[in-house]
């Protein structure tokens, strides 16, 4: 209230929400966007909730579920703050026990990159005991590789008790490790993984979204030409193709422009180049028909630079 008048929008009321009869869906059910701050603001936290219990059941989801967790533990490599003051922040009832996420103090440890508190979790975890998972499908160590976290990674494996079936395991989103370490360009932990017997051309689960694609895949994408030149080198195939026919040309070609992965401006060429030196076929038609030059010039919206004819089959 404003001396004494009721406080409205930005239409002063004489064309607000209320009179014009707009209404927003929260949850199935239709409700009325009022104008006071106090009765909007209502509305708004059960829209923002809405939005988290959908969020939860996506990717995106990780960020949020962490922040506070981040928060408490830090990711400073040197920091040992004592597990048990710790316990109360992270709204876990034990070591052992985890949240209502699925998450252990061995998760949070090993997601913020605390390598000291990892050593401290896992001298205290019995041998033998079974990797918690959290929603997601995913342990500890997996959490350790998808944040780049090689040292905490290193002591998972120095347990002796990280299988094959975690290094190459699915997570419910059907990524595996390998996959998500080519996105982010993480080269030390992308050699780790293979030199622990990760799978190379291990491709996404069939039936999920990018099915097939491999980390190779994953790379070109991302202009992660640094983890291509590794993955090359440990035999990937250039041939390899997804569930829609895609080869890593295609990939490579997919975004003209790298919005998400290496910012170099350089970087996406490097990366078809190093493709093309490793005899990748820019021939190939993937399952729309196009070759990786063809969906360069839909992606981009004509055919013409150097990129372009790069990927052109030679002779045409």
């Amino acid at each position: 209230m404003l001396a004494g008048q009721r406080e409205e929008g930005p239409c002063s009321g004489s064309l607000s929400c209320c009179s014009a009869g707009h209404s927003i869906s929260i949850a199935g059910e239709r409700m009325s966007i009022p104008c006071d701050k106090i009765s909007i603001q209502s509305v708004l936290e059960k829209l923002y909730s809405a939005k988290m219990k959908s969020l939860a059941n996506s990717l995106l989801a990780f960020s949020y579920i962490m922040l506070e967790a981040t928060i408490a533990v830090g990711s400073d490599a040197l920091a040992t703050p004592e597990l048990e003051k710790l316990i109360p922040k992270l709204h876990v009832p034990g070591q052992q026990e985890s949240s209502e996420h699925g998450l252990t103090l061995l998760h949070v440890a090993a997601v913020t990159g605390n390598a000291p508190m990892v050593r401290q979790l896992l001298e205290r975890r019995c041998k033998g005991e079974p990797w918690s998972v959290d929603i997601f499908g995913t342990t500890a160590f997996q959490g350790a590789t998808l944040v780049g976290s090689v040292a905490a990674a290193k002591l998972f494996l120095e347990t002796g008790e990280i299988d094959k079936e975690q290094i190459n395991g699915y997570n419910n989103f059907g990524a595996a490790q390998i996959h998500m370490t080519a996105d982010y360009g993480r080269t030390e932990m992308m050699q780790l993984l293979l030199a622990t017997n990760a799978e190379v051309d291990l491709p996404k689960r069939k039936g999920s979204a990018y099915a097939g694609r491999t980390a190779l895949h994953c790379a070109a994408l991302r202009s992660q030409f640094e983890c291509c030149e590794i993955l090359l080198r440990h035999g990937a195939s250039v041939r390899a193709m997804d569930a829609h026919g895609a080869t890593v040309l295609h990939m490579a070609a997919l975004e003209p422009i790298c919005l998400v992965g290496n910012q170099d401006p350089n970087a996406k060429m490097t990366t078809v180049r190093l493709l093309l030196e490793a005899q990748a076929d820019p021939s190939v038609r993937n399952d729309a028909g196009n070759t990786a030059a063809e969906l360069l010039a839909l992606a981009s919206g004509h055919g013409a630079g150097e990129l372009w004819l790069t990927l052109c089959p030679r002779g045409t």
